[in-house]
């Protein structure tokens, strides 16, 4: 009887000393892939010499608000930024 009590506490142990052995051992293990470049150098732009504005595009609305995708372009090259509203056809 008591080896058979000492064999179940022992596997108890092994039980339960495996997860946390692993949980521990995990983050010390190299990786099988290369790891990714997480920043290239990207680009940057000069400031942009126009000043900011907040302006109104409409009326405030009623209820709740429409989530769309606004596009500011220039389509007759007049020199003047359009809004083209992308949630027509």
């Amino acid at each position: 009887m008591h080896a058979m009590l000492v064999g179940l506490l022992t596997l108890i142990v092994v039980a339960a000393a495996i997860p946390i052995a692993t949980w521990l051992a995990f983050p010390l293990l190299p990786s099988l892939r290369p790891q990714a470049e997480v920043f290239s150098g990207g680009t940057s732009y000069p400031a942009s010499p126009l000043k900011f504005d907040f302006e109104t595009l409409r009326s405030p609305g009623v209820g709740l608000p429409r989530i769309t995708n606004v596009q500011v372009v220039n389509f007759d090259q007049g020199g003047q930024n359009d809004l083209a509203d992308r949630t027509r056809s």
